[in-house]
């Protein structure tokens, strides 16, 4: 008698990454391990629900120290969940990659970063939802490079404050922002008749050892770069234009950079502010207090109030000490109030501070 037929093949394991595990890939009819981490964006709807073979979220859930994840095509990535960022694991785009937050990131961050993690060469869109575009606590070694971020809530019908900042890093050490641009962070919040709320471009307070280079930030509700309580930090080179946008709704605004008071005494020390450019500030240009400060080279138009304020007003004041201000370039102070190029506060604990080549407009409180 003739042979039995063969069997038939077996069938295959998989036939899309649908079918395979989260850190797998269907190749061939097999699954077999992910070597890849770029994200496509394909036809997926939410890209922060890790349980999607192929969205961002379940690819982070594959990475390991040392990872690169990058988004690899133009458009939009959505998602309606925080994406929260594994330590020591950078997360690139290419061009035209955006991840936009959805309703479902409504009054949270968009990322989340964990130590040592870098954001790189991508566009973080708010979608008027979410509450930060990047948030980090107590964190370290972490860098942002050549990003995009935009957008962020900007419906607050009650409640308190929004505080609907940008880029938050607190009580975080060795953290490195640099070239990205930074604008429409915080809308005004309608409260009866009034406008407000508490949004800087940057919110960087309580750092150890901060660089912030070469950024832009613009149209921002308060501060272009609040770095309070912060020991050693290097400003330098931004261009902050049209913050304090509060202002035309009555306040609270804010300045250019500013870094004075965090409600205990403390001092800070070791700050550089150097060659940045403030343009229409809503209140002062630079406001800062502290120890071993150096504010030199920076040229502010157009702001509110002061050009530069060396001071702390608020009790319990922080000291102003070693402070040099020293070849800025300032113009289109207001001629009504007490606005000046420079004001030094001397009755706020102020002590041995060095103005000059700022032209004449100093003002020295007695």
């Amino acid at each position: 008698p003739p042979p039995p037929p063969p069997p038939p093949p077996p069938p295959p394991e998989c036939t899309g990454d649908a079918d395979c595990g989260t850190c797998e890939v269907c190749s061939g009819g097999s699954c077999v391990p992910r070597t890849s981490l770029d994200v496509r964006r394909g036809a997926i709807a939410d890209h922060g629900d890790a349980s999607v073979s192929g969205s961002l979220a379940a690819v982070l859930t594959c990475a390991g120290p040392g990872d690169t994840v990058r988004l690899v095509d133009a458009g939009a990535y959505v998602t309606e969940s925080q994406i929260r960022l594994p330590a020591r694991v950078t997360l690139a785009g290419t061009s035209g990659a955006i991840l936009r937050a959805g309703r479902g990131v409504m009054g949270r961050a968009l990322v989340l970063v964990a130590d040592g993690v870098t954001v790189r060469d991508l566009a973080l869109d708010g979608g008027r939802n979410a509450h930060h575009l990047l948030q980090g606590g107590g964190v370290s070694d972490v860098s942002v490079l050549r990003s995009h971020l935009y957008d962020t809530r900007n419906a607050y019908p009650s409640g308190s404050n929004p505080r609907c900042h940008g880029l938050v890093l607190t009580a975080s050490t060795r953290v490195t922002i640099r070239d990205n641009t930074i604008e429409r962070i915080g809308y005004p919040k309608v409260s009866g008749t009034s406008w407000s709320g508490v949004c800087a471009g940057m919110y960087l307070e309580r750092a150890r050892t901060l660089n912030v280079h070469d950024n832009t930030v613009r149209d921002v509700l308060t501060a272009g770069i609040d770095f309070t309580g912060t020991l050693g930090a290097q400003i330098t080179g931004n261009r902050i234009e049209d913050n304090g946008r509060n202002r035309a709704y009555g306040g609270p605004v804010a300045d250019g950079i500013t870094a004075y008071h965090n409600g205990h005494g403390f001092t800070y020390q070791d700050i550089w502010v150097t060659g940045n450019t403030i343009l229409r500030s809503g209140n002062h240009g630079i406001h800062l207090s502290g120890r071993d400060v150096h504010i030199e080279r920076n040229v502010i138009r157009d702001p509110w109030a002061q050009g530069i304020l060396v001071m702390d007003q608020y009790t319990p004041h922080d000291c102003a000490s070693n402070v040099t201000v020293h070849d800025n370039t300032i113009s289109g102070i207001g001629s009504t109030g007490n606005r000046h190029a420079v004001y030094v506060g001397d009755d706020y604990k102020v002590g041995g501070v060095s103005v000059r080549g700022n032209g004449p407009d100093v003002y020295w409180k007695p």
